[in-house]
C-alpha cells in the first residue's frame, strides 16, 4: 500500500528546512502571488473525496520588513474564516483547500519567526483537527482518527484537556474491536519521545482493528 506524507508534515519540513537555508541568510519579506487552486485526490485515505494543493502561493523575496510575520498570520486567519463560511455551507471541497492554505500560511508564520521544530509542527498540525473534522461528517472515521491522533502526538508537549476529549470521542467512532484506549495511549506516549512521522500514525491507526 502506497502512503501519502500527509499535509502538514510537507509544510512543517518545508519550513524547517526553509529556516535552516536563511539562518545564515538576510531575511527578505516575501510578495506573496495569488495563484488558481487545484484539487488533487487524497491517495492512502479511503474513498476520501475532498482535497487541495497545499502550497497554493508562489512566495518571492523582496525587502526586509518587520511586518512580515503579521502578513502571515493575517493570511492563516483569512483562509480559516474563508473554510469556516465553506463548512457552514456544506462546501468542504472548499472547506479542505482554505484549511490546508492556512497550514501553509502558519508554516510561513513559524519560519520567519523562527520557531523551534516542535512549536513550528504544533502550530501546523492543529489544522489538522480541522480535516477530521471534515473526514468525521463524512463519516471516514479511522481517517479522521489519524488525524485527531496526529494532532494530539504533535501537540504533546503542550497538552490541553480538549486533546484527551477529541482523542476518546474519535476512538469510539473508529469501533475497533481489538484495539484499547490504553493501547493508543500507549503509542501517543511513544511517539511524543521525539519528532512524530506522520506515516509511523498513519501505518499504526492501518494495523488497529
Amino acid at each position: 500500500m502506497v502512503f501519502v506524507v500527509m499535509f502538514s508534515f510537507f509544510v512543517f519540513l518545508g519550513a524547517f528546512f526553509k529556516y535552516k537555508a536563511n539562518a545564515k541568510t538576510k531575511i527578505r519579506r516575501p510578495q506573496i502571488e495569488e495563484k488558481p487552486h487545484k484539487f488533487v485526490s487524497r491517495k492512502g485515505m479511503t474513498k476520501a473525496k475532498y482535497s487541495g494543493k497545499l502550497f497554493s502561493s508562489n512566495v518571492k523575496g523582496t525587502s526586509q520588513s518587520s511586518s512580515i510575520e503579521d502578513n502571515f498570520i493575517l493570511k492563516a486567519l483569512e483562509a480559516r474564516d474563508k473554510a469556516r463560511l465553506a463548512m457552514k455551507s456544506k462546501d468542504y471541497n472548499t472547506a479542505w483547500l482554505e484549511f490546508s492554505r492556512q497550514a501553509e500560511f502558519y508554516a510561513y508564520f513559524a519560519n520567519q519567526r523562527g520557531f523551534s521544530p516542535q512549536n513550528a509542527l504544533s502550530l501546523v498540525a492543529s489544522v489538522d483537527e480541522d480535516f477530521a473534522n471534515i473526514l468525521r461528517i463524512e463519516k471516514k472515521h479511522k481517517d479522521a482518527f489519524f488525524h485527531i491522533l496526529y494532532w494530539v502526538i504533535a501537540s504533546s508537549h503542550r497538552p490541553i484537556k480538549k486533546h484527551e476529549q477529541k482523542l476518546l470521542a474519535y476512538f469510539n467512532r473508529c469501533k475497533f474491536e481489538e484495539t484499547t484506549l490504553e493501547d493508543v495511549r500507549y503509542f501517543v506516549e511513544i511517539q511524543s519521545s521525539g519528532m512524530v512521522n506522520p506515516l509511523t500514525v498513519k501505518e499504526q491507526v492501518r494495523k488497529w482493528v
